[in-house]
């Protein structure tokens, strides 16, 4: 794997921060994370609480995928660590309410560290910055369609241009509250769930 010099930038500062906590960086040479044995996310982080086995924080990301795609899902997995390490609100409520609404602020907010963070490191030469916001509004948002087919997605929401041509490029605010247009809620059913044949 090659990565240029503000590549790699993000590469260390991710690492270094974590070091700070004892945790470490897993990059997997694969397209998924596994957790427990099985194909899981393009990325995810892990920490003492819901891992007995663990005394220190980890984060995965799954590098077979286009770096710039790769990059930002390692810092939206950051950002988590950022609210277990500062146990933000959101954090709170999601590990003590554990509901559908509660799990899309806890994404909103990461998203919302995530945007924050590529601003003030200066990332966006590395990072889309307007396309990363639609993606991150397509992601929170397939949460309404979970509440509606209680099935998480086969095809990531984000990976689709048509969904992402019609959402903003400023993060929105509450993802229970957006309507979704009958649009952009047929798109969401007819791409992201596989066809039986």
């Amino acid at each position: 794997m090659r990565l240029n010099k503000r590549e790699q930038h993000i590469i260390d500062f991710v690492t270094r921060e974590l070091r700070e906590y004892g945790g470490s960086l897993v990059l997997h040479d694969s397209y998924m994370t596994k957790y427990r044995g099985k194909d899981y996310s393009s990325g995810h982080f892990d920490y003492p609480e819901i891992n007995k086995r663990m005394k220190y924080p980890k984060l995965h990301v799954a590098i077979q995928r286009p770096k710039k795609e790769w990059l930002s899902t390692l810092l939206h997995e950051f950002c988590h660590f950022q609210q277990w390490v500062h146990q933000t609100k959101c954090w709170k409520d999601y590990n003590k309410l554990e509901t559908l609404e509660s799990t899309a602020n806890l994404e909103r907010e990461c998203e919302k560290m995530t945007i924050a963070l590529i601003k003030k490191h200066k990332f966006n030469d590395v990072i889309d910055l307007p396309s990363y916001i639609k993606m991150a509004n397509a992601y929170i948002l397939f949460y309404q369609i979970y509440a509606i087919t209680d099935k998480w997605y086969e095809i990531a929401p984000f990976s689709f241009k048509e969904i992402r041509d019609c959402l903003p490029d400023k993060l929105i605010r509450n993802p229970f509250k957006f309507k979704l247009s009958d649009k952009l809620m047929s798109l969401y059913l007819r791409k992201c769930y596989k066809r039986k044949k």
